[in-house]
Order: C-alpha cells, then structure tokens, then sequence
C-alpha cells in the first residue's frame, strides 16, 4: 500500500522527452529506461525522482535529456503544460500564493503579464522601491556587488543590474554620467 501522496500523485509524459514524467504536485522523474552507450553499450537506469536547481528568481528548474541533447525547464510551466488547459494561449504562468517553489497543479494558473504583476502587486511581492539621486549615484559607482547591493537596498538583482547598465533612472544616470564621467568603466548597452 502506498502513502498518501502516492494515492494523490498523478505523472504525465513531458512531450518530447520520452524518458521523463511530471507529476500534479510539482514532481518531475526519470523513468526506468534502457539507454545505449557508444563506448560501453546498453545500460539500464533506474526510476528517479529528480532534484530541482533554484535560479536566482527563485524558481525550480530541471535538466532534461533526449536525443538532441540537454534543455533546462522551470518546473512550473512543465507542471502547468501537462495539467492545465492554456485556452486563451496565456503565456506566464502565476504561482498564486506566491511561492515560486509550489509547483502544484492548484498552486498555479495561465495569466497574461498584466494579470501576473496585478497578482504580484496584490499579495506584496512587488516591492517597488524609489532610489533617489544619491542612492542612484552610489549604485553607479560603487564597487560593491550588485548582489551586494540588491540585499543592502532589500530589491531584486535586477533592480540594481538595470540601473547600473542605464536601463532604469535613466535621466539620473544620464545627468551623473555628465557630471562625473563613467568613473567605473562600464560599458552601458542603451538598447
């Protein structure tokens, strides 16, 4: 007799990855199979529930293999793929109690961009955070980390990755590269 999740859990095949299952609470395994390899022949490899790697967002990812090699998934939009009809061809799919690692089925939806930063803005994920001139100057010429810098000013990597390249503050940035030149030497990409 199996446990409980055994009774609750349900696997699909993940299209075009013959070898591999995705499960409704967000599981994803390697089927029992038999591979071939060229130096040492067929070898058999065992059923395996695979170990997710975390980005830096925050989301479970998962390495597959088939005969065109290697491709990294998020394990939500496996999850999301397999068990949820995307009728209205939306292309994000939102984690509703905002936990970017619950990649159960009833933990995730198909949600336009829009609808995802409303969500996001609704349960207080998006913190948005006003630099003013002086935070933006010490963010550009700083040589701490920008991780560094993000976890000082409690905001995303990004946050600060954008101003630091011109993509945010622009007109900020702009007016102390004027000022103070590009004392750092970054290359700004401005596309």
């Amino acid at each position: 007799m199996g446990t409980a999740r055994d009774l609750l859990e349900e696997w699909k095949d993940i299209k075009g990855y013959p070898e591999y299952q995705v499960s409704n609470l967000g599981r994803v395994k390697r089927k029992a199979c038999v591979r071939h390899h060229k130096l040492y022949g067929n070898y058999r490899c065992v059923e395996k529930i695979l170990k997710p790697t975390p980005t830096k967002k925050g989301y479970n990812t998962i390495k597959l293999t088939n005969s065109n090699g290697h491709k990294t998934f998020t394990v939500h939009r496996l999850v999301a793929k397999a068990f949820i009809p995307n009728i209205n061809d939306k292309p994000q799919i939102n984690h509703i109690n905002g936990i970017k690692t619950d990649n159960r089925v009833e933990n995730l939806e198909w949600v336009t961009n829009q609808e995802n930063q409303l969500h996001a803005h609704k349960i207080g994920l998006n913190k948005t955070r006003k630099f003013n001139e002086e935070q933006v100057k010490y963010i550009l010429y700083s040589t701490i980390a920008t991780a560094r810098l993000a976890e000082k000013y409690g905001v995303n990597y990004y946050t600060i990755w954008d101003i630091r390249n011109g993509r945010s503050y622009k007109s900020i940035v702009e007016k102390l590269e004027k000022k103070y030149g590009n004392s750092r030497g970054l290359v700004r990409n401005r596309s």
